[in-house]
């Protein structure tokens, strides 16, 4: 089961293999073989560039939070721009909170 918090805007993943085999025969009757497999794979998730488009909507979202909660623009605004510098890649959640942390009213 996957979970996340909110910063991950994309995934990658990967699935690789190899398989080698070799036979011989014996005799009339018979063969030998050999037989070798390897397999992996591996998934990452790509965070929220700092700058990037998903940034600033992230950052407009937490402004706009701020001051449904009676904060002014301009307050919003800097207490969001002191809680990204804290915390570049963080959610929406954790960017709300570091913003009211850092906000005056």
């Amino acid at each position: 089961q996957a979970s996340s918090d909110g910063n991950a805007h994309g995934v990658d993943y990967a699935t690789d293999g190899t398989l080698v085999a070799i036979e011989r025969g014996v005799d009339c009757d018979s063969r030998f073989g050999l037989f070798y497999g390897y397999s992996g794979s591996d998934v990452s998730t790509q965070t929220v560039p700092p700058g990037s488009p998903d940034e600033a909507h992230l950052r407009s979202e937490a402004v706009l939070a701020l001051i449904s909660l009676g904060y002014s623009r301009t307050t919003a605004e800097r207490a969001v721009r002191a809680a990204l510098l804290g915390n570049p890649s963080s959610s929406l959640e954790a960017l709300v909170k570091g913003a009211i942390r850092n906000a005056q009213r």
